[in-house]
């Protein structure tokens, strides 16, 4: 008489397994979301680190002549040949996790990113160039972008390195 029918406990296991379900979908998109996040950082950070490199040392790069071009036409900047600045990510920053995995998880993170820049005069009267870095990287098998724009004097990489 004080115990629990069988249709009472069949309810109360659908109840529990309901609730696990959605807090296990809960906690599976909470982890995606934070892996996209930190993508979304870390690209952010690198453009950021070019853009800042491509105003302070344009000479690290070649720069289209603005002249050949019609305004406003993209065209791109690329890192010298054999310049200290690399093609591609190399690796993350040196300051990685002491855990291997952990260690090894970030490397293959950095290794997925891939730069390019691009510059635009407005016009031929304009004093200054639209710089624009895009980092790209695949994340659960669709490619994705960030772009950070930017002016730069257009004296200041105007056919350097061509």
């Amino acid at each position: 008489d004080s115990g629990f029918t069988l249709i009472e406990l069949l309810t109360a296991l659908m109840v529990l397994g309901v609730a696990a379900t959605v807090l296990l979908q809960l906690f599976t998109s909470s982890q995606s979301l934070a892996k996209s996040g930190r993508t979304h950082e870390v690209a952010a950070a690198l453009a950021e680190e070019y853009m800042t490199l491509m105003q302070s040392r344009p000479e690290l790069f070649v720069w289209p002549n603005y002249s050949d071009q019609a305004p406003g036409t993209a065209m791109p900047v690329k890192a010298r040949e054999n310049g200290p600045v690399p093609q591609t990510f190399t690796g993350p920053p040196a300051t990685l996790p002491l855990a291997r995995r952990a260690h090894d998880r970030e490397r293959a993170m950095y290794a997925g990113f891939t730069w390019s820049a691009s510059a635009r005069l407005p016009s031929p009267e304009s004093a200054f160039v639209e710089l624009t870095v895009e980092i790209a990287w695949q994340l659960d098998g669709r490619v994705k972008q960030f772009m950070l724009t930017s002016a730069v004097p257009r004296s200041a990489g105007e056919g350097v390195g061509l």
